[in-house]
């Protein structure tokens, strides 16, 4: 057998078990620390997705009663296409010709809209005599001037997004509104 010189030793390569458990002991420390936050961030992003694409819809609205000289009618709707007092079904935006407030097969849908996150509540105020649409005259003037609808999470207390109408139609947001 054959002696190995001091000087040609080959060191052991590969993670002792100390060093393994302080990294998985650090790492589950900074998870510990983050999933509150990213929480809160997920949060945050459905309620500004959900919030951002019903202001969307309401400038949609306002700009396409102008172009087109009509009256432009958004609502939720259910399965059978008919206007909804739910707002968190999809909503679809169309030329309401016989300005009646409900969609027929023969009036131009313009958009379709998907449904808001199923972890979302939406609860509207203020949509005047029709709490189930919204309709734009062709001045851009809605028939809900003070319209709003507030976006929570479902059983959460965490602050939600709210979309506001003016009474000239022209929507905006707010951050940190109180959710119940």
């Amino acid at each position: 057998m054959r002696a190995i010189a001091p000087g040609n030793r080959r060191r052991a390569r590969g993670v002792t078990l100390i060093e393994l458990m302080v990294t998985l002991s650090v790492l589950a420390t900074l998870a510990a620390v983050a999933t509150p936050n990213l929480q809160s961030f997920l949060h945050n992003s459905r309620l500004s997705a959900d919030a951002t694409r019903l202001f969307a819809d309401l400038e949609l609205a306002r700009s396409e009663a102008a172009r087109r000289n009509a009256t432009v009618t958004l609502c939720p709707v259910d399965a059978g296409n008919a206007c909804s007092n739910n707002w968190t079904l999809r909503r679809i935006l169309f030329v309401d010709a016989d300005n009646d407030g409900a969609f027929d097969r023969t009036e131009e849908l313009i958009r379709n809209s998907d449904p808001p996150q199923t972890s979302t509540d939406i609860a509207a105020a203020n949509l005047g005599t029709t709490s189930n649409r919204v309709r734009m005259r062709s001045t851009g003037v809605s028939t809900a001037p003070n319209a709003s609808w507030k976006f929570c999470g479902k059983n959460a207390t965490d602050a939600g997004k709210t979309v506001f109408m003016t009474g000239s139609g022209r929507p905006y947001t707010q951050s940190q509104s109180t959710c119940p």
